[in-house]
């Protein structure tokens, strides 16, 4: 069987607010690409809200995504979201897919997961079947380090360094006037990627070499020592590393070591002094996620990489050496590590419970067989999900596509949720913290105003049609 092509997709989302487990995603931009850029496919789509998500002011006045509010928005978010599943799984049937976003590890891609997982579908689709995700935000960190003469970086109103995906198209001389439309975006991150693949090919290749596991394994591993190049607080960091430690709990996190601390030194540290170094600021050690791009570059991949270390190449290869023959000191950091992990409560709402844990293989099977039949069965085999997390989900869907094949008590239950999101306190914005916002904004300029408007009225039927 003839091994698949590469393409990639670029993805990006608008959506009612920035909370990752109570926000909602309203639009999506997805972009099929081949590895030189040419377009195959696109899906732009819009939904309507969530009866129980209250849209945040903020995010409004941002993306101006105001017909998601009002009825003649036909898609429900149900639709969508099977939709963008269906579409990239279909893409991925004859190209191992790579899903390019921007700043996506920390908020696009984690909305997508939960969405998918509250509609049964799955969440990983996007670095699971050979597939493999990638995110530029991080990219451009190492090229903010690494390529500067290559591929200019953005400046702020104050003129300091701006990783803003707009500032950065605009100083790369692409038009940003449409940012903040999810597909505007993907078209912003299709054109800088042609930039960057034609004046920094090297960073382009570690890239996407880093979208998948054993890509960001072989980057770590490749040299004598690699260079991690970050962007804090518009500053930027260059700091040679060497693995030196995996989390037994987690065997995405890797430990690398700052190679500017000789590791002869770290050698001879207790316990509770390699406990003080490890994973905080300005310590020895570095955690990094293997599952997810890494500012982290080879030397090979850069031009002169000795202008950007305060020691020789010689001396930092001799103390990575050291890290690499103390397989004891390394194991000694792995269980250390467990150590200063902590430990969290269980999540108290099913919208957060994604990483709980995976479902089994007969919850699985149900899933699918969710999904294919026809609404009259998905209520029957709604209880026959062995976690109660997928039970009280379908429970959802039901209500929300269908709620004329529940029983009365079913849809009374089903209100009782709704009310519960929208008057009362919780780690989602309900309808009093979205009616203060909203009053903080004050504006004369027309389109501040037609915004407002219509958050306005969309909050005060919400307010009308539900009762506390």
């Amino acid at each position: 069987m003839p091994e698949k092509n590469v393409s990639y997709v670029f993805n990006d989302t608008e959506t009612t607010g920035l909370n990752i487990n109570f926000s909602q995603i309203i639009q999506i931009g997805s972009i099929l690409t081949s590895e030189n850029f040419d377009q195959i496919d696109t899906i732009d789509d819009e939904c309507q809200i969530l009866p129980w998500i209250v849209p945040d002011p903020g995010a409004y006045f941002t993306h101006k995504k105001i017909s998601t509010l009002n009825s003649n928005c036909n898609k429900t978010h149900y639709d969508l979201i099977k939709e963008i599943h269906s579409t990239w799984l279909q893409w991925s049937d004859s190209s191992n897919l790579v899903h390019i976003t921007y700043n996506g590890h920390k908020f696009d891609e984690e909305l997508l997961r939960r969405q998918f997982y509250w509609y049964l579908l799955d969440p990983y689709i996007t670095n699971t079947n050979n597939n493999g995700r990638a995110d530029m935000y991080v990219l451009f960190q190492l090229l903010a380090n690494f390529y500067s003469d290559e591929i200019k970086t953005g400046k702020n109103e104050n003129g300091d360094l701006s990783l803003k995906l707009s500032d950065l198209a605009e100083a790369n001389g692409i038009s940003a006037e449409g940012a903040h439309d999810a597909l505007e975006d993907c078209i912003l991150m299709v054109e800088l990627g042609k930039i960057i693949k034609d004046k920094a090919p090297e960073a382009w290749k570690i890239f996407i070499q880093g979208s998948s596991k054993k890509g960001n394994l072989d980057i770590l591993r490749s040299e004598k020592f690699c260079l991690l190049g970050e962007v804090l607080r518009r500053n930027k960091y260059v700091y040679p590393i060497y693995p030196c430690g995996q989390n037994n709990s987690n065997q995405n996190q890797i430990i690398v070591c700052d190679l500017y601390f000789n590791p002869e030194e770290l050698f001879k540290l207790k316990d509770h002094e390699l406990l003080e170094q490890l994973g905080t600021q300005g310590g020895a050690f570095k955690l990094v996620s293997i599952n997810k791009s890494m500012p982290v570059t080879p030397l090979s991949s850069i031009s002169k990489p000795s202008s950007y270390l305060d020691l020789s190449i010689k001396e930092l290869t001799r103390r990575a050496n050291l890290l690499k023959e103390n397989f004891e000191f390394s194991e000694r950091l792995s269980e250390l590590l467990i150590k200063k992990q902590k430990s969290y409560p269980p999540p108290k709402y099913v919208d957060q419970a994604i990483y709980e844990r995976f479902p089994s293989d007969s919850d699985r099977l149900w899933m699918e067989k969710f999904h294919i039949s026809t609404w009259q069965d998905k209520t029957k085999l709604k209880e026959g999900f062995e976690d109660s997390r997928y039970r009280e989900l379908a429970s959802r869907i039901i209500a929300l596509e269908k709620p004329d094949l529940l029983s009365d008590d079913e849809n009374e239950d089903f209100s009782q949720f709704i009310n519960e999101r929208l008057f009362t306190k919780g780690p989602w914005l309900n309808l009093s913290q979205a009616i203060q916002k909203l009053e903080k904004f004050d504006s004369d300029d027309s389109d501040h105003l037609k915004i407002k408007n219509a958050l306005k009225e969309h909050l005060q039927n919400l307010e009308k049609t539900n009762s506390a």
